[in-house]
């Protein structure tokens, strides 16, 4: 079969075709199908004006490309199923009606309708083989995380999604911030002469503005789910809800499966290992409130660990049918791979105590340096100083968090399970803390709210008068806050 060449919008040479059509003939054939086509054509009226449409159709898989949007693949069928992304947005919109600047800068949702992505890439000839047919799906972890989207959009509609949509993650964040204050006041207030509110409005006020939580802000990631449900979950076991807490325990896990599989490795740790080592301390003291019998123990183990269960059993029945594209594998992640630049080690992991990485200072300079005008190098030199307080702030809530689990049950019940998942991920996935400081380090700004809060009260224990402790204790966080402002204006989305 000879090759054949259509132009259909060609600037440079002035060639630009509003319509075109191609198909089967006894001139044009190609192999394995009879019914194949090329159509192009341009949309009118409405916010979808002046947008061009070319669909490809083999006969069995087609789909649709948006040369005016990007060469966006826009929707697809094959064998008779729908290939694509139900948008809120009904159908392409021409950016010049789309203002990227609204909305906080997610105007281009406004106008985004292609197809979507989940975990798994779709097949490459999407040729269903024989005996599977309806049995496989291409199953995604976003399927679950993008459900409260889904939910709204049910709901209330396009216009509901498009304006609490922006705004769901961020309320979460707060959410997060009050369930630790909240948690915070119930493990410290019999300790301390503070008065509560000062607690709660100084935890509450750590967490929401660290640079941690902000990175959640400028793009959102699944941990904030992670932590929500968790500490909920744990709220409802002090309650006596023992359903309830199992609930939260699972669906905090299918919102972060990595994280919940290393909770759910402490608390097997932590039940089982009692047996084997006579002297060691009755596991139930650090288990959830109200959790006495093993076969509770045991729950708590399964929901926890059944997503990533579930997920792996998914991707090996996928995998001979599925490419996974670019997924970086575990060896990657872990950074033994022998394959990665950006793999610092254990010193690459914990980056993420200065809350931005020091290569923010530099702009990209390089060995240019030095070679820098002298407003340049000053901004390096302060930006520098910034990190590296906030390196020091957070090794001193290291400092405080220790102090906290170690003098209260109640702390220890709570947190000990995030210290113990934190120190897994940055052992084991050394790559991805290198890689990644946003999100994965979330769970650190429950760590740094509870420590610094915690050194607070030690200070003000440390003084001769209830007043004068709490005057000192005021400027000592206004420092910290002000600080976590400056170095989260350093941040960027990595």
């Amino acid at each position: 079969m000879s090759a054949h060449q259509y132009v259909l919008t060609d600037v440079s040479a002035g060639i630009f075709l509003e319509e075109f059509s191609l198909a089967a003939s006894p001139e044009l054939q190609m192999a394995g199908s009879n019914n194949w086509s090329v159509t192009k054509k341009r949309l009118k009226g409405g916010l979808a004006d002046g947008i061009d449409v070319v669909e490809l159709n083999n006969g069995f898989f087609s789909f649709s490309i948006l040369p005016t949007r990007g060469m966006g693949i826009w929707k697809g069928h094959c064998g008779g199923i729908d290939l694509g992304w139900k948008s809120p947005v009904s159908f392409p919109v021409n950016p010049a009606f789309v203002d990227l600047a609204s909305r906080n800068g997610l105007g281009w949702l406004n106008g985004f309708n292609e197809f979507g992505f989940t975990i798994w890439s779709l097949c490459t000839d999407c040729v269903l083989e024989e005996g599977l047919k309806e049995g496989i799906y291409y199953s995604s972890l976003h399927a679950i995380n993008m459900s409260p989207y889904v939910l709204i959009n049910i709901l209330g509609g396009k216009e509901s999604l498009l304006f609490w949509g922006p705004m769901l993650d961020k309320f979460i964040v707060f959410i997060c911030a009050m369930l630790v204050a909240e948690i915070m006041i119930k493990s410290i207030k019999v300790y301390t002469r503070l008065p509560v509110f000062f607690i709660g409005t100084a935890c509450f006020s750590l967490f929401s503005l660290s640079p941690w939580a902000y990175k959640i802000f400028v793009g959102g990631w699944w941990e904030i789910y992670f932590v929500m449900f968790f500490l909920l979950g744990l709220l409802a076991f002090e309650k006596g809800r023992f359903k309830l807490g199992l609930l939260s325990f699972l669906v905090a896990s299918f919102a972060q499966s990595i994280w919940g599989s290393w909770l759910g490795i402490f608390y097997i740790l932590l039940a089982f290992l009692p047996y084997f080592f006579k002297g060691y301390v009755n596991s139930s003291t650090y288990f959830p409130f109200n959790i006495k019998h093993l076969n509770q123990k045991i729950l708590i183990i399964t929901v926890l660990i059944l997503p990533q269960v579930l997920f792996a059993v998914l991707k090996v029945v996928a995998m001979p049918h599925v490419d996974f594209g670019t997924s970086s594998s575990l060896f990657f992640r872990m950074g033994i791979s022998g394959e990665d630049i950006h793999n610092g080690g254990l010193i690459g992991a914990l980056q993420f105590l200065g809350g931005s990485r020091l290569t923010q200072c530099f702009g990209g300079a390089g060995s240019d340096i030095f070679s820098s005008n002298s407003m340049a190098l000053i901004a390096m030199y302060n930006c520098t100083f910034s990190i590296v307080g906030m390196a020091i702030i957070s090794l001193l809530s290291v400092v405080g968090v220790y102090l906290l689990v170690k003098s209260s049950t109640t702390a220890a019940k709570f947190f000990l399970p995030l210290i113990f998942s934190m120190l897994m991920f940055i052992g084991v996935f050394q790559q991805s803390l290198s890689t990644h400081l946003m999100g994965y380090s979330f769970i650190f700004a429950v760590l740094f709210s509870v420590g610094i809060t915690k050194m607070m009260i030690l200070l003000q224990d440390r003084s001769g008068s209830n007043i004068m402790g709490l005057i000192f204790s005021i400027p000592c966080l206004a420092g910290i806050l002000i600080l976590s402002i400056r170095v989260s204006m350093l941040s960027s989305i990595s």
